[in-house]
């Protein structure tokens, strides 16, 4: 989303399709569409097992990991490195955006909460160490 634009409306409740889908295909496509609007911050995308899959509407969810990507390049420093991780856990898929900035998480987020709540997952923001922002995702297994 370009600085300035209107956020895209978000389907109604229940309209979403859902799908089963690869989590390093949400992360990977969303790193390279939003890629042309960050200025010298590296992306880095780690994903474990490299075949995660999780369900949900993965426009939607495209959406959301794209503004937590925007989010996190704009508090990184020139030349940082922004990570997108995603990694099996007991209850499902948890995605990680961390970013190398000052740690000033939750401001600018509109869009991926909602969607993460839609999808009955959680969204969280924490301080990364030594420095910078987490932004935890939890989504339900597939």
């Amino acid at each position: 989303m370009v600085a300035g634009t209107a956020p895209p409306p978000l389907a109604p409740a229940g309209a979403s399709a859902q799908h089963t889908f690869g989590v390093r295909a949400l992360l990977t496509r969303a790193a390279h569409e939003v890629r042309p609007e960050l200025d010298d911050v590296d992306l880095l995308v780690d994903v474990a097992p490299p075949r995660l899959r999780t369900v949900g509407d993965p426009e939607c969810l495209h959406r959301a990991v794209a503004e937590l990507i925007e989010r996190a390049a704009q508090r990184s420093p020139r030349w940082g490195v922004v990570t997108l991780a995603a990694r099996a856990v007991p209850t499902g898929v948890r995605l990680e955006v961390v970013d190398q900035g000052p740690g000033d998480c939750g401001a600018g987020l509109v869009i991926a909460p909602r969607i993460v709540g839609r999808h009955g997952g959680a969204l969280r923001t924490e301080r990364a160490r030594p420095r910078g922002c987490r932004v935890v995702v939890e989504l339900p297994a597939a």
